[in-house]
């Protein structure tokens, strides 16, 4: 029931659930077309060398529109592509220990060595003498 308090508007209760065949059709994706399935990789490159040409006026408008913009959150995202560009952007953060986590014991370093002599690493690099700690 539409504008009572409680409902929403949704689907309605005892109704049978959706209509058959509604909806997006099953493989259709988000219903986003993303440039890298458009456009050809020659045509890519022909956009970004136009591209090119116009970057350093580009980045002139973005400090501009950073330093005198009409409205702090324009000045405020200028700024942020300017410091983008100028330091590259900020990797995500990704939990690594929520995608994978394993725990592996060695009892020492002989164990430690041989683990990683199957991994390949050259036994070279794994003849260090390491002085034995006495605070345990």
């Amino acid at each position: 029931m539409v504008g009572t308090k409680g409902h929403s508007g949704g689907a309605r209760p005892n109704t049978g659930g959706a209509r058959e065949n509604a909806g997006r059709p099953p493989g259709s994706g988000d219903g986003t077309l993303s440039a890298a399935r458009l456009i050809p990789p020659a045509q890519k490159c022909e956009f970004a060398e136009k591209a090119l040409a116009h970057a350093e006026r580009m980045l002139e408008i973005l400090v501009d529109i950073a330093e005198h913009g009409d409205s702090e959150a324009a000045r405020v995202a200028a700024a942020g592509k300017v410091i983008d560009r100028a330091l590259g952007k900020a990797p995500q953060h990704v939990d690594i220990t929520a995608l994978r986590h394993t725990e592996i014991v060695y009892r020492s370093a002989a164990e430690i060595r041989k683990a990683l002599m199957a991994e390949g690493v050259p036994k070279a690099l794994l003849d260090l003498k390491v002085e034995e700690d006495d605070s345990e």
